[in-house]
């Protein structure tokens, strides 16, 4: 069965807790539940979003910190976006999402699984490129501002973070014909 995502220029849908239907539909499995949701076109902006709720929360700290510097002050606006996300994502997007009771998953669907079937290598180089710069760039930042030892530790988990997902994209590159 051809793949139905072949060079669509959209965002990839994969991994953790993503699976493939025999029918070609991403479903999103939650394990607590048992059940599976079935991510439609139309939802995927939608559940990357959401996906990486936690991320931008942890984007939105460091910027804000590195930025504003009052730690009470950032903690707390983060903690309520962390719970405004948690909140959308569990009472509106997943009831939104056509439900599929007692889900058995069976082909996991991972992230370069899922950008090489998006077959856009420009996106895919550009987004490496740009995560390892964010990384980098966080760093020198924290260095140049002379941060704390706290905030110097927390810019280089961004940068080991960064430096990750810039290797998933860069072997999603390769893996692409």
């Amino acid at each position: 069965m051809k793949n139905q995502r072949n060079n669509k220029k959209g965002p990839a849908i994969g991994g953790r807790n993503i699976y493939r239907t025999e029918k070609g539909q991403n479903v999103l499995y939650d394990k607590k539940t048992g059940n599976g949701y079935i991510i439609t076109s139309k939802d995927e902006p939608n559940f990357n979003l959401y996906k990486n709720r936690y991320a931008l929360v942890i984007a939105a700290f460091m910027l804000s910190i590195n930025f504003l510097g009052h730690w009470e002050f950032v903690i707390a606006i983060c903690a309520v976006l962390a719970a405004v996300l948690e909140y959308r994502y569990r009472k509106q997007f997943l009831p939104s999402l056509t439900c599929i009771t007692h889900f058995k998953p069976k082909k996991k669907q991972s992230l370069i699984d899922s950008l090489v079937e998006t077959n856009n290598k420009a996106r895919c180089l550009i987004l490496s490129l740009l995560y390892l710069a964010l990384g980098i760039l966080m760093v020198i930042n924290g260095y140049q501002t002379k941060s704390s030892l706290p905030l110097l530790v927390l810019d280089y988990a961004v940068l080991v973070f960064s430096t990750y997902m810039a290797c998933v994209y860069a072997v999603a590159v390769r893996k692409m014909k």
